[in-house]
């Protein structure tokens, strides 16, 4: 799979499931920056 279709599917993901960076971030025990840099 490429990056541009990973980031894609991400993002249907997030959008489907109604989350945000901050909630996916917490879940992963990341950081929200560092979350939303590594799926976009």
């Amino acid at each position: 799979m490429k990056k541009s279709e990973m980031t894609e599917t991400i993002l249907a993901a997030k959008a489907a499931k109604k989350m945000g960076w901050e909630q996916i971030a917490e879940k992963t025990g990341l950081a929200p920056v560092f979350t939303t840099s590594a799926c976009l």
